[in-house]
Parts: C-alpha cells; sequence; structure tokens
C-alpha cells in the first residue's frame, strides 16, 4: 500500500519556537567564596562584641600566666648555674686552714705590723700601718656571693675573718659553713693611732649549696666583746685576734685565740647548737655581752 501525501502538510511553514523565560546566570565561585568571608568576618566581630570583655581578659591572664612560666624557667636556670658555680669555692670554705699564728686583728701597730708581715711577706718596703689592722680576708671568701640569703652582704672589707670552716651540730648532722669575724663597734675612720674600742663578733651559720638547695645563711649571732674591769684600768691594753682552730675531739666546736697586751691572753670557744645557731663564750680578759640572734 502506498503511502498518502498530503500536499497541504508538506506546504506549511514550520512552527516558531516556544517563548519561554530566559534563566539568568547565578553567582560565580569567587563572589560566592568573598559571601562566606564577609559572613565569617560579621560573625567574628558579633562575637567579639558580645564576648569581647570576657575574652579580652581571658587572653590577658593566659599570657601574663605565659610570661610568668617563662621568667620563673628563666630564673630556675639562673639559681642552678649560680649554684654549680659556687660548688668548689664554697668547699674551699669548708676546709679552709692557715698558719695558727696568723693574727687576723690588731688595736697596736706593733700587731698591725705583724699582719701586714704575714699578709704580704715579700714586700720589704716600710709603710704605715693603719688601726685597727685587718687582715685580708681569705680567697674563698671574696669569691662567694656578695649578697647571700638570709644575711645580706657577706663580704666586708673591714671586718676580721677569725674563724672558716666546716662544723656540725653532731656527727650525724650535714656540714654547715661556720663564719666568724669581728669588727670594731664605731665607725671610725682608720688611722695610724692605736684603739682601744669595744669590738663586735659576728657569727654565721651558712648552709652550703647543693644542686637542689641554695647557698644561704641558716642563723647569726652577734656578741660586743669588752675589757674586764682590771683591764680597762691598763692604758696599754690592746686587743690582738688570732686565726681559730676547730677542735679535733668534737665536730661542733672551735676555738678563737686572743690576747690583750699587757695583760694576758684568752680565746672566744665557739659551739654550733643543733638549732644552726652559734654561741660564744669566753675565758681570760674579755667579758662577752650577747647582741641579736637568730633564731
Amino acid at each position: 500500500m502506498q503511502p498518502v501525501h498530503d500536499e497541504s502538510r508538506a506546504r506549511r511553514p514550520a512552527a516558531p519556537p516556544l517563548a519561554y523565560a530566559s534563566v539568568t546566570d547565578g553567582p560565580t565561585r569567587r563572589q560566592f567564596r568573598a559571601l562566606l568571608i564577609l559572613t565569617a568576618i560579621n560573625t567574628i566581630l558579633l562575637g567579639g562584641y558580645v564576648l569581647g570583655p570576657a575574652l579580652q581578659s581571658f587572653v590577658k591572664e593566659q599570657w601574663t600566666a605565659y610570661q610568668d612560666r617563662r621568667t620563673a624557667e628563666r630564673v630556675r636556670k639562673q639559681k642552678e648555674a649560680a649554684r654549680t658555680a659556687i660548688l668548689p669555692v664554697q668547699e674551699k670554705c669548708l676546709s679552709y686552714a692557715t698558719a695558727t699564728d696568723q693574727l687576723v686583728y690588731a688595736q697596736d701597730a706593733a700587731g698591725g705590723a705583724q699582719i701586714v708581715a704575714q699578709s704580704d711577706p715579700r714586700s720589704s718596703r716600710a709603710r704605715p700601718v693603719l688601726l685597727p689592722a685587718v687582715a685580708p680576708a681569705p680567697d674563698c671568701i671574696t669569691q662567694l656571693p656578695k649578697l647571700v640569703e638570709g644575711w645580706g652582704q657577706l663580704f666586708n672589707p673591714r671586718w676580721a675573718y677569725a674563724f672558716v670552716h666546716e662544723r656540725r651540730g653532731s656527727p650525724a648532722e650535714p656540714s654547715k659553713l661556720v663564719i666568724v669575724a669581728l669588727y670594731g663597734v664605731t665607725d671610725r675612720p682608720s688611722s695610724t693611732r692605736p684603739v682601744r674600742e669595744p669590738v663586735t663578733i659576728v657569727a654565721l651559720t651558712v648552709r652550703p649549696a647543693s644542686s637542689t638547695a641554695d647557698f644561704e645563711v641558716a642563723a647569726y649571732s652577734s656578741y660586743t666583746a669588752v675589757r674586764d674591769d682590771d683591764a680597762k684600768q691598763h692604758d696599754g691594753a690592746f686587743l690582738r685576734v688570732s686565726v681559730g682552730q676547730t677542735d679535733p675531739e668534737d665536730p661542733s666546736r672551735f676555738s678563737i685565740p686572743y690576747e690583750l697586751t699587757g695583760i694576758g691572753t684568752g680565746s672566744f670557744d665557739g659551739q654550733l647548737l643543733d638549732n644552726e645557731l652559734v654561741t660564744l663564750t669566753t675565758n681570760g680578759p674579755i667579758n662577752l655581752i650577747a647582741g641579736t640572734h637568730r633564731p
């Protein structure tokens, strides 16, 4: 069967396309990212406005705590380095020894000349002796820290260091460094004229440094040395003090010999107690008046 051709349909023009609404393009990726960034900034600003005071306080506290930790760590390292540096020096002080006849303090010219000769035996040049004469401090004392916790200034060039050595309150206790120094009661300038003033004696008990502990003064006591009634009547009685010596039979005791010229000799006898305090007693023509102490 042959297909039937509709000539009228074949000659009909094609229908025009339907006019749909045109589709506009959406935001680009760059625009969307910018929107997200602006939204995030807006959220942060809004949160900062609402939480600003509390957040600022929190951040400040955290920063302060961080700074404090850094400072504490720096101080810890400095103290550790100081302890390490002081160990060899304090060992010299703990075992310090010198000649038993070494004078450390003299109020008269003859005693002062002896101190000068002992401290500088190679010098042959005569020079005026300033009184009261004081022997140079042991090298280990000058190398210790200038300021010590619990006391303050440890080295004083006007002090006569009569005893520097380790002592123990009992054989079972750890060693302590005991330092006994003398100086004139009045703060008068040194001169070539002999002096007969009272003398202050200071006894310090120092806890040696270790890997975990600082070098510090644990206790101290002071005394004033004055002439007894008989010695006060003697115008030519001048005090001379020699370096102290340990008691070989008692680890807590020591003795510091002295002479009152024209009167006689005696000694300041010291003992380190269990409470770390050093006590001094005397025999001879000098009396001791107890002063301040700790503990």
